[in-house]
């Protein structure tokens, strides 16, 4: 099993690039370079595991091998193609095998300077002795990032831009038929023994490990990489995505020519727990934490919590309904409630109702700066909004509950903030106080939103249930939310917010 972290792949080396960002904005798909760039780094990442790759030494050894395993074949291959194919894998080995010991920082950088070189070259050579060259072409680059039309100084005809852009695209097309077919053949040799299967796991993908600008390019690379390695039998490549990240990333690429979201369905695994699951996690906890020294008894959660808790004469909970109701349905969130009530009923022998409530105040707290750290990307003033149009709301409300004095003076506020990172938030609020925006069309995107992050579910209509983002495979988008659509506050967020179970 090996598990990659998408903040030590260096990618943000390539929003640093003057020559990307200009290829990019003249409409060049380069999704094969990202496609590259991500097999690159999984075919390195398994054959040094593997093979334990960790100096020149070692490395020479293995790609002798490996030259001598397609020399045997080749000699005694009957069809041409079979010989191609191992010519391919031989000739990544060759252009890429000098460095497999490095780490893969270096082997991102390798792979994105090479291109740059590739692309310059290529419009250097054909069309630098005709035409004026934009800055981005430049060796050592610009600094600058770079609009749709390279800087001021750069003003090219429209010749000129078509040129570079034919050429460019040649490059990029080149990589698809000499780079990515030899990569699944090396790995076929490295992974054949089946009892010997290879894992790869990337997490964390939602945090911000690279310039929002190309993210939902590299994502889409990412997937497509995901769905191609199916080829090599005996590697498996395992990515956690939020529902929505993976939707972003369709919407952004779905106009392109040939793309089908259902090709992709058959790769997702949804990941849900069960209240039964979460149960026996918990006591699973609490039986490693209290062992009894004397017996072979195995302490569960109803020996150290109360089976119930009694609100008033007529309402009573079951204990761990209750927690359970308070937490996204991840163990990560039980967890945490219950290291809480741990933490309150230090020094006794139980866990008693008094030390639930007070944990739960302190859970939820912590739970809304959670959701705030999980969107900042996205959404940076998620905290401010759900604080100013939440705060001792009723638990349960029509979305036109949310009033237009509220959202006036929120969008006001929201709107005249000068910090540097304002995100979707600022754009909403900006366009309701310019009348762009409605303010039944406001109220629409402002639940969609809240239903997203976790904080309200939703019920579109009388006849529908309440749907939450935590246990769906899809999100609610605002054409499905009316002035009518029930809104229920995650009750993880009540203490927090002022909310008062009716």
């Amino acid at each position: 099993m090996i598990s990659v972290q998408p903040e030590h792949l260096s990618l943000n080396y390539l929003t640093n690039s003057t020559i990307l960002p200009y290829l990019s904005a003249l409409g060049i798909n380069l999704d094969p370079f990202y496609k590259l760039l991500w097999r690159h780094v999984f075919a390195v990442t398994i054959i040094q595991h593997r093979v334990d790759i960790v100096d020149k030494n070692k490395q020479g050894s293995f790609i002798e091998q490996i030259k001598g395993y397609f020399d045997s074949r080749e000699s005694k291959a009957k069809k041409q193609a079979e010989v191609r194919r191992s010519q391919k894998a031989l000739d990544y080995l060759k252009k890429w095998g000098d460095r497999f010991f490095e780490d893969v920082e270096y082997r991102t950088k390798e792979v994105v300077e090479r291109f740059e070189n590739a692309i310059r070259k290529e419009i250097e050579t054909k069309c630098g002795g005709s035409i004026t060259l934009p800055k981005a072409f430049a060796h050592g680059g610009v600094s600058a990032k770079l609009g749709k039309r390279d800087t001021v100084d750069d003003r090219m005809s429209v010749e000129t831009t078509q040129e570079i852009k034919r050429r460019a695209q040649c490059v990029v097309n080149e990589i698809q038929v000499q780079e990515l077919t030899g990569i699944f053949d090396l790995l076929e040799e490295v992974l054949n023994d089946p009892q010997k299967p290879c894992y790869i796991t990337i997490d964390q993908l939602d945090e911000p490990w690279v310039d929002q600008e190309i993210r939902l390019r590299l994502l889409k690379g990412l997937v497509d990489t995901v769905r191609e390695f199916q080829k090599v039998h005996n590697a498996k490549i395992i990515i956690s995505l939020r529902v929505d990240l993976i939707e972003q990333v369709f919407r952004a690429t779905r106009s392109e020519a040939g793309f089908q979201e259902d090709k992709y369905r058959s790769l997702y695994l949804p990941l849900r727990w069960t209240p039964n699951q979460i149960q026996h996690l918990l006591d699973r906890r609490v039986a490693a934490l209290i062992r009894d020294a004397y017996t072979n008894y195995t302490p569960t959660l109803a020996d150290v919590m109360p089976v119930t808790l009694r609100f008033g004469r007529k309402r009573t909970f079951s204990t761990i309904e209750y927690i359970i109701q308070r937490t996204w349905n991840r163990p990560r969130d039980v967890i945490a409630f219950l290291n809480a009530c741990i933490q309150k009923s230090e020094g006794k022998g139980t866990i008693t109702k008094d030390a639930i409530l007070d944990a739960e105040g302190e859970y939820s707290r912590s739970m809304l700066r959670s959701i705030g750290s999980e969107w900042h990307a996205q959404y940076p003033l998620l905290l401010d909004m759900t604080k100013a149009l939440l705060t001792n709301q009723s638990p349960h409300f029509p979305v036109s509950a949310i009033t237009k004095e509220k959202l006036d003076e929120w969008s006001l506020e929201t709107a005249c903030i000068e910090q540097d990172t304002k995100g979707d938030l600022f754009s909403l609020a900006s366009d309701y106080q310019s009348k762009k925006l409605t303010l039944d069309g406001l109220r629409q995107e402002i639940v969609a939103i809240l239903y997203k992050t976790g904080c309200v579910g939703v019920k579109t209509s009388p006849f529908s249930k309440s749907r939450w983002a935590t246990s769906e495979s899809y999100s609610v988008s605002p054409a499905e939310i009316d002035n009518e659509s029930a809104v229920t506050i995650h009750p993880g967020l009540w203490r927090v917010l002022g909310v008062h179970d009716e």
